[in-house]
């Protein structure tokens, strides 16, 4: 853990939003999480070169335990605060990223993180496998949401004729053959397409396309950034 005496200069860091990710070797890490958490998740950081700077039990505790170096990124235990704790720790260190640990992967607790301003977050079984790996992605400025739960978040968040309208699009429906096939007015798809073009975050049918191909990963992101601190 990095020592916080006198000769140490603070760590400046770029106001959240898009900034220069860390050096492979200069990235700067809390731990929010109960004891037998702790020391695990310290030691895959570690183990993955970051300088771990808090190790706490609280949200709390978090900022004092950081002195003037503020992490580029802390990792949270969903129980300790839940939306609440998110957004604490972010009020308390405003520059800061963080990511959840989820002890199980409901839809509506992925949500719920998100809104508060989590970055991303990782289903409890995986952290030896992932949380590295998230964290570094994270602290370049990505959310990190795995597939499965993004699939979930989809289909939580779409309304059942949504999710019609968007399967008719990836099929390469135009909106009149749409209209005709779900036994719509013209103007009800389109403002079903509206719906959908803001929930997954794209601005055209040819964006939706594109997300479609690729698993459409951006409904967590869309989360994040809409509603970041948003209270639930």
């Amino acid at each position: 853990m990095l020592s916080h005496g006198g000769g140490d200069s603070p760590d400046v860091r770029p106001a959240r939003g898009p900034f220069t990710a860390p050096g492979p070797w200069s990235l700067l890490v809390g731990v929010v999480a109960p004891a037998n958490m702790r020391a695990q998740i310290g030691a895959l950081l570690e183990a993955d070169g970051a300088t771990l700077v808090a190790s706490v039990e609280t949200v709390g505790e978090l900022a004092a335990a950081c002195g003037p170096h503020v992490p580029h990124v802390t990792v949270l235990a969903w129980e300790s605060g839940g939306p609440e704790g998110v957004r604490a720790a972010l009020d308390a260190l405003p520059r800061m990223r963080v990511v959840v640990i989820m002890r199980r992967d409901r839809p509506t607790d992925v949500r719920a993180a998100l809104r508060a301003g989590a970055d991303g977050v990782i289903p409890r079984p995986k952290v030896a496998l992932s949380l590295a790996v998230v964290v570094r992605s994270v602290s370049a400025g990505q959310a990190s949401v795995p597939r499965e739960l993004r699939l979930e978040l989809r289909e939580h968040s779409l309304s059942q004729r949504e999710q019609e309208v968007l399967e008719l699009v990836s099929e390469g429906m135009r909106n009149p053959e749409i209209a005709a096939q779900l036994c719509l007015a013209e103007s009800t798809v389109k403002r079903h397409l509206t719906s959908l073009y803001a929930k997954l975050g794209v601005q055209s049918r040819d964006e939706l396309l594109g997300r479609l191909d690729e698993g459409i990963e951006s409904v967590a992101e869309k989360a994040h950034r809409r509603f970041r601190r948003e209270p639930t």
